[in-house]
């Protein structure tokens, strides 16, 4: 790794000049009828993302050659596989909402409760838009269920899948802890608790479920470099939309735990950050001080790790995930101020 000039500044300089051409590409995408319904669906219900967001998902699920898809993915199988982790991260968008935005512990609590392969009851005291919000989240989950559940490996990996989506939805919980006792914010359990919510185990376990070729023998190397990917993911996640979510009362980023756990900002600021003026001076505090570079520091060290795990796995083209995580890493960089993360 070139110490003196890191990968980092490479993607952050094509963000820049390609900025313009990559927004212009994400909104010509045509969402497939699966998703489109449900984007409409999410909208109607005075949804907080933009189209573009899911444009942007799809195009990264769906994209090959460099790919954020396995390698050991068929092309028979790309659409599927590209559906069912779409549909997944469309779920997971609309509980975030609930826990980061609207903070609604009653409404969280019953949707994390739908399971993913069958009917569901819920309260009957949550509201026309809490149980609209719900019945969304229930029917992305049963869609892609059901396109799982036709993958040639689905008996294998589905115990990893419904753990790893436990994982998630445990995610939000954390978020709605931080964000209602924001004193309790620091970088250690961001890094653990809030990187899950990028699902790159769960999209991992799809591509396993859709990957006759794979090697069961490297699954335990595999993991190891999905949690490094992840990572630099939710680093790319939070380096793209922290100060909105600054601005949103969300205090759930990387970039707001580093402020805390390095003393730039403090327990009591958080606290005070309903009044505007707080906001601006904590933006202000955490930009004057570089905390960023904090998160890109550890987004090399990760990159670094996959290098070294991906060197012992021989059924996933490594180098090629990695230039589609690269490829991500770019994606959030070029849609900073899109509402373009979970």
């Amino acid at each position: 790794m070139n110490i003196t000039r890191p990968h980092i500044e490479d993607l952050m300089a094509r963000s820049m000049t390609e900025k313009a051409s990559f927004a212009e590409k994400i909104y010509a995408v045509d969402l497939p009828p699966e998703l489109a319904g449900f984007a409409r669906r999410y909208e109607d219900m005075g949804g907080e993302r933009d189209v573009y967001l899911w444009k942007w998902c799809w195009d990264l699920q769906y994209a090959r050659n460099p790919g954020f898809m396995l390698s050991s993915v068929p092309e028979k199988y790309r659409r599927d596989a590209a559906l069912a982790k779409s549909l997944l991260g469309m779920a997971a968008t609309f509980i975030d909402d609930v826990s980061d935005t609207l903070k609604d512990k009653h409404l969280l609590d019953a949707i994390l409760t739908i399971p993913f392969d069958g009917e569901c009851t819920l309260p009957d005291d949550l509201g026309e838009r809490g149980y609209l919000r719900a019945m969304l989240v229930r029917d992305t989950l049963l869609t892609a269920h059901d396109i799982l559940a036709a993958g040639p490996r689905w008996e294998e990996f589905r115990t990893a899948l419904y753990y790893d989506l436990g994982q998630t939805w445990n995610s939000f919980v954390y978020a709605y802890l931080v964000n209602t006792h924001p004193e309790l914010m620091n970088i250690t359990e961001s890094r653990i608790y809030t990187s899950h919510t990028m699902m790159f185990y769960i999209f991992a376990d799809i591509d396993a479920i859709f990957s006759p070729s794979l090697d069961i023998e490297e699954a335990p190397k595999l993991r190891e470099a999905i949690w490094h990917a992840q990572q630099m993911s939710r680093i790319g996640n939070c380096v793209s939309t922290w100060e909105r979510e600054v601005r949103d009362e969300d205090v759930t980023s990387g970039v707001v735990g580093y402020g805390m756990s390095t003393g730039v900002i403090r327990p009591a600021d958080l606290r005070e950050i309903g009044r505007e003026e707080k906001k601006r001076e904590i933006i202000a505090r955490l930009t004057e001080n570089r905390v960023e570079e904090n998160l890109f520091r550890d987004w090399e060290q990760n990159r670094q790790r996959i290098i070294e795990v991906g060197k012992e796995i021989r059924s996933v083209d490594i180098d090629r995930y990695l230039e589609g995580i690269e490829m991500v890493m770019l994606y959030y960089l070029s849609s900073r101020g899109k509402g373009s993360a979970i």
